[in-house]
């Protein structure tokens, strides 16, 4: 079984992230090159369920880490801590892979999500790093899972993968990290890749 580790982390604006400082030095790794990297450099990907408690995960060596990131009540102070964190993990990684909002009936209860979205979205370009959002019908179905699958489902059918998740933001993470480390260009940006080079042909062609 894969080996993991997980940690929860409750934030609001006295407090100051620490597990970077302990888990900075465990994160290099020894390139082919004979090369100090960060893991995320090596690895290349992690993943990002954003949401009211913030699920995360990524390769470190042999491992799958996943940490849980609470957010407090207040919008402003919800904003600038999900940043603040996510800045901090989200150093040496190429791609930032993120479940994108759904819109169900409720649609004012998915604004905070939108917001979320905005934060990696800006938190990527700023840092250079390449941004893909994965749909939640994307994420269940690379797993094997409907579609139309619960929270619980999908934390059972991660446990059946072999690894362990400390909660379902956790396991969502965890899911999306298995579909991007694939580097599985998410169906929006595949229909937006064909539209391009189908106006590009017809270019040349009249």
């Amino acid at each position: 079984n894969t080996k993991a580790l997980h940690t929860t982390i409750k934030m609001d604006k006295n407090s100051v992230p620490s597990i970077w400082a302990s888990s900075q030095n465990a994160a290099l790794h020894l390139a082919p090159e004979g090369l100090s990297i960060l893991s995320g450099a090596f690895f290349n990907v992690i993943a990002i369920d954003p949401g009211s408690t913030t699920g995360v995960a990524w390769d470190l060596g042999d491992a799958v880490v996943a940490e849980s990131i609470r957010l407090p009540k207040n919008e402003g102070n919800r904003i600038a801590t999900l940043r603040t964190r996510l800045e901090t993990l989200v150093v040496g990684f190429r791609r930032i892979a993120y479940e994108t909002p759904f819109v169900g009936r409720f649609v004012q209860a998915a604004r905070p999500l939108y917001h979320y979205e905005a934060v990696i979205i800006e938190l990527g370009y700023v840092l250079g790093i390449q941004t893909l959002g994965y749909s939640p019908s994307e994420i269940k179905n690379s797993i094997g899972l409907s579609g139309r699958a619960g929270k619980p489902a999908v934390m059972a059918r991660i446990e059946a993968l072999g690894h362990v998740a400390a909660d379902e933001h956790q396991a969502d993470a965890i899911a999306l990290l298995l579909l991007a480390r694939q580097g599985i260009m998410p169906a929006k940006h595949r229909a937006d890749y064909t539209r391009a080079r189908f106006k590009k042909t017809q270019k040349r062609l009249f």
